[in-house]
């Protein structure tokens, strides 16, 4: 046999140079075809068949009728065209066109463009440019060097027909042979019988479902079939057992077929028979209309020997896009080997198993084979039949899949219904591998989906894509959307409180557009109430759902609603009595509001009432959200008190040492009585006379036997206390001091002073007493109460003696002078000067200051004596004079009273005035003194010289009187004169110039001493003193 393997590769690629350099613009259509590898293993210088339909591109003219102008590439723009094979179809559904594809990435998809639309384009489908690698066995040969796992990899397959393929005999077994194309024809025999499991020789055929040796017939082999069992003889209780079936009748595993069993001792020398190959092809399109064989081989038939086991049908697994054919495919257990009647047949084969998986069409018309094999003759006992295979068609999905992407690309509406803020689905054509979503030019998703689903506002918007399909990038045209308004509903009720009464219900008042329908919601649950008025009969969350007339929804804001309790009425009724000018209380213990009713008319709206006159009366219980509870009805009875009256028998006091009575008038038997002192109950006291001992507030509490009682007025009993009386200070007291007693009586009482020294029975509210005495208080009632006060006692203590001694105290004194005064009392002393205290501790007072002073005398009694008060004066000293000379007389200056002259140092005897006429030269001073006998300090000495060329004038004498005076005083003299009049300062304070005999002056100055200069018309001058008071 002779095949011939064909390898075109370099071929290829020429091609794709060419045609790479050249872009096929002149082409006017072009389609988009998505090539998805679902594999993680790539492919390179792939075959892959394309389903076209060209009969519309034919029909519509754009497509030449004879597919000349048809070219693939591997971009967009035709800048990568590769080879191309139109096997088929042209101007059908379905158009066979292979592609070689350099390479498909694994795991991703490839897309190809399939141009056409040019009537002057050349012919180039070209087989062999498609399927460059190619395996054709031509002529019938037996294949030599193959391995015990054999791969045939080709991008095209062919058995020629008439060929018989068999394989070399040697091969190591089982053998398996994995053809892998893209498109495979089997029109000769492949023949694989025999290739699987072998037998062996005195023992189990090999393989998981291999038949067993035993000394008779061996047992069957088996795969997708048990395998028979061998025939025995009489003198044996068994034969060799048939294999177990093995493997899935649909899974993707697929194995050869067993061996069978060897023969028995007899037949020691024949194996069993081997099974049937495995078979694996895998491609796009597999024709069989020759024979695909996997039978297993039969067992050796012999004469006068026990015979082998059959072998078991092998295994094919095929998976393919497409499979046609008229030929056979089996896979068939061989039978068991023969024998005479004497010896022991071998069991015959299970057959084995053919699984085909198609993704696109199975038009396969020829037969599939899978029968167990017939059992051997021979021996006693008949041996098996082995059991038939299995066939499993199943449509799957190919690996490598294809999609024809659509070349015009557009979006459309998906979503009916166009609201705001709600989701509105788009869908772009698909096919693509990106789209770029944009609204209004914006991008809003960008992506391998062609859906969106975009939320957007009330209003109208453009939308895009931009599309990706291989390299192609195109445009949409833009849809305009519309999209419309959400309406807002919502709803109110008639009343504020958002609630009702258990059993009653709350109308619900929806505000929607006209034309909506409506759904209520409750508890975020669809009711299926979709009435305008609803009435809500329980409590929980409610919200307004709306459709409008786009179509747009719109659900309100939740409102709770409240179910509010209808209360229990449980007013008290357990009495429903009251005595006579009492009242009884009615209330809801819960603090509730109760309508109060009584015959019909409502009397309150509150928590308690107060009744207080018999009748029929209802209490309705509300509660704070205006649920009633049932109305109850009740009587209210009055009924009658005692009359009891309270009689005082003794009057308003308690006397001490005696009890007053007390009685009560107006009471029956059956009462019982409870008298009270100052609001407290007096135990064991319930007779109708009482006999107070104490005074305070006394009544009596009768009750009779209906359970009401009354209380008597009350009853004052005061007390007819102690008499006392209040003293205005301390009980002792100093001579000439006095105190006051005011008498601090009981009421309504008459009263008498008894003192101890003194005079008694005075009846006078306040009396004054100044003298030692023990004093008390008898009071008297009407009602003959007496009783006496406490006795005080009034002492009255000596005064000290307080004197001064004055006896070497000088009370007039000049600056820088001072005095001492003393006391000779006994006793606490204390100085006052000026009427004040000061801090002096000695009795002997050193004086240098002005004031008046006096000293008062304490003794221990507490009683004082002040002094009578000596005045001292501090005169002030005259000013230092100083010594002026006028012609012949020196003047002191200021003028005092008196002065004293002096000469040398020496008194100058009866010169006392303000003047002086000196007889001869000398240095002279003079010390003035004033109305105080106060001295100055001496002058500054003067040095007189008497004038030369003067003759002393005659002197002369003038009266003053009176001297002193109060500013009034006469002047008179022999001769006329004129005067001044200066103060202590030299000053002139009064001047008459006028020269007359007599002169009377009148001055308003200060008391004070002056000095008078009278000064007579020749010249001369005489000065006296003058003191002003």
């Amino acid at each position: 046999m002779k095949h011939l393997i064909i390898f075109l590769s370099l071929g290829l690629f020429l091609i794709v140079n060419q045609e790479s350099k050249a872009q096929l613009s002149a082409w006017q259509h072009k389609i988009p075809i998505k090539i998805s590898n679902n594999q993680n293993v790539a492919k390179s210088n792939y075959s892959h068949l394309l389903l076209i339909d060209t009969q519309s591109l034919v029909g519509d003219n754009k497509m030449a009728t004879d597919g000349k102008d048809i070219r693939i590439a591997m971009d967009c723009e035709g800048n990568a065209v590769i080879p191309h094979f139109l096997e088929s179809g042209i101007n059908t559904t379905n158009t066979k066109l292979w592609c070689l594809l350099p390479e498909i990435p694994a795991a991703s998809d490839t897309v190809i463009y399939l141009f056409y639309g040019n009537a002057g384009a050349a012919d180039v489908s070209d087989f062999d440019a498609t399927f460059p690698n190619q395996l054709l066995i031509e002529t019938t040969d037996t294949l030599t060097g193959l391995i015990a796992d054999s791969v045939w990899e080709y991008n095209y397959i062919k058995i020629a027909e008439d060929v018989l393929v068999k394989f070399d005999p040697t091969l190591s077994l089982p053998w398996q042979l994995r053809l892998t194309a893209s498109k495979i024809e089997i029109s000769g025999t492949l023949n694989g019988a025999g290739f699987g499991y072998p037998g062996t020789i005195y023992g189990d055929g090999q393989g998981p479902g291999g038949g067993t040796m035993e000394i008779t017939g061996g047992g069957g082999g088996a795969y997708g079939g048990d395998g028979g069992d061998g025939s025995y003889g009489s003198n044996q209780t068994s034969a060799g057992v048939g294999g177990t079936a093995y493997g899935t009748a649909s899974g993707r595993d697929i194995e050869p077929g067993s061996g069978g069993g060897a023969a028995g001792l007899v037949g020691g020398g024949n194996p069993g028979a081997p099974g049937g190959i495995k078979y694996v092809i895998r491609c796009q399109d597999l024709t069989v209309n020759g024979k695909l064989i996997a039978d297993g081989l039969p067992g050796l038939s012999t004469q006068a020997s026990y015979s082998p086991g059959g072998g078991a049908g092998g295994g094919i697994l095929i998976e393919t896009r497409f499979i046609s054919g008229t030929g056979t495919i089996t896979a068939k257990g061989g039978r068991g080997g023969d024998s005479d009647r004497i010896y022991y047949a071998g069991g015959g084969a299970g057959g084995g198993r053919i699984k085909v998986f198609y993704s696109e069409s199975n038009n396969f018309t020829g037969n599939l084979k899978v029968d167990g094999g017939r059992a051997g003759i021979g021996g006693i006992t008949e041996a098996q039949d082995g059991m038939s295979g299995t066939i499993h068609n199943a449509q799957d999905t190919f690996k490598i899949a294809t999609e024809i992407l659509d070349n015009s690309f557009g979006i459309d509406l998906i979503s009916t219904i166009r609201c705001a803020e709600q989701d509105i689905t788009l869908s772009a054509t698909p096919g693509a591998s990106n789209y770029n979503f944009k609204v209004e030019g914006a991008s809003v998703q960008n992506g391998s989906s062609n859906l969106l689903t975009v939320k957007l506002p009330e209003g109208r918007y453009a939308i895009t894509a931009t599309v990706t399909v291989g390299t192609c990038t195109l445009e949409t045209d833009p849809y305009e959307l519309s999209v419309n308004p959400n309406p807002t509903p919502s709803f109110g009720f008639m009343v504020t409180t958002v609630g009702f009464c258990d059993g009653d219900s709350l109308l619900a008042l929806p505000i929607v557009e006209s034309g909506s329908t409506i759904a209520w919601i409750h508890n975020q649950t669809d009711t299926t109430y979709t009435q305008q008025d609803f009435y809500i009969k329980e409590g929980g969350a409610y919200q307004l759902h709306e459709i409008n007339a786009n179509g747009c929804t719109g659900t309100s804001l939740g409102q709770t609603v409240e179910v509010f309790p209808t209360p229990e009425n449980e007013i008290n009724l357990l009495d429903t009595t009251y005595c006579t000018g009492d009242s009884i209380r009615f209330f809801e213990p819960n603090g509730l509001e109760v309508i109060w009713e009584r015959a019909g008319s409502v009397l309150a709206h509150k928590n308690e009432l107060w009744i207080s006159s018999p009748g029929k009366y209802a209490a309705t219980v509300v509660t704070p959200k205006g649920c009633l509870s049932e109305k109850r009805f009740f009587n209210v009875a009055e009924l009658p008190v005692p009359n009891a009256i309270l009689e005082n028998k003794t009057g308003p006091f308690v006397c001490k040492g005696v009890n007053a009575q007390l009685s009560l008038l107006g009471t029956e038997s059956t009462d019982s009585i409870v008298w009270l002192y100052n609001g407290v109950e007096i135990p064991n006291e319930n007779s109708t006379d009482l006999f107070p001992g104490a005074p305070g507030t006394y009544s009596a509490t009768v009750y009779n036997e209906l359970g009401c009682s009354s209380t008597t007025v009350l009853e004052t009993l005061g007390e007819f206390a102690q008499p006392q009386f209040d003293i205005d200070g301390s009980l002792s007291i100093c001579e000439g001091e006095s105190r006051e007693f005011l008498v601090n009586l009981p009421p309504e009482s008459t009263f008498k002073w008894v003192l101890s020294n003194g005079p008694n029975n005075s009846v006078d509210s306040l009396i004054k007493i100044g003298y030692s005495t023990e004093i008390y208080l008898v009071a008297y009632n009407a009602f003959g109460c007496s009783d006496t006060s406490n006795t005080e006692e009034l002492r009255v203590n000596e005064t000290p003696e307080a004197t001064l001694d004055l006896s070497n105290t000088d009370t007039e004194l000049c600056e820088g002078e001072s005095t001492t005064i003393t006391s000779s009392s006994t006793g606490f002393f204390k100085w006052y000067k000026n009427g004040s205290p000061f801090n002096e501790t000695d009795l002997v007072l050193q004086i240098s200051d002005a004031g008046y002073y006096a000293i008062e005398i304490s003794n221990a009694a507490g009683c004082s004596n002040l002094s009578d008060s000596v005045v001292i004066n501090v005169n002030p000293n005259p000013v230092q004079p100083s010594i002026t000379q006028s012609g012949d007389t020196l003047f002191a200056n200021p003028a005092g009273v008196l002065h004293t002259w002096y000469k040398d140092g020496n008194v100058i005897a009866g010169a006392t005035q303000s003047f002086f006429l000196p007889d001869t030269n000398g240095t002279y001073t003079v010390i003035s003194e004033n109305q105080f006998n106060c001295l100055s300090e001496e002058s500054e000495p003067f040095n007189f010289s008497p004038t030369t060329g003067i003759k002393r004038k005659e002197a002369f004498t003038f009266e003053l009187y009176p001297n002193p005076n109060n500013g009034a005083f006469t002047i008179t003299a022999e001769l006329a004169f004129s005067i001044q009049v200066l103060d202590m300062t030299g000053k002139a304070i009064y001047a008459d110039a006028k020269n007359t005999l007599k002169k009377e002056i009148e001055l308003s100055v200060a008391p004070g001493l002056y000095t008078v200069l009278v000064m007579d018309g020749k010249g001369n001058s005489i000065a006296k003193q003058v003191v002003l008071r």
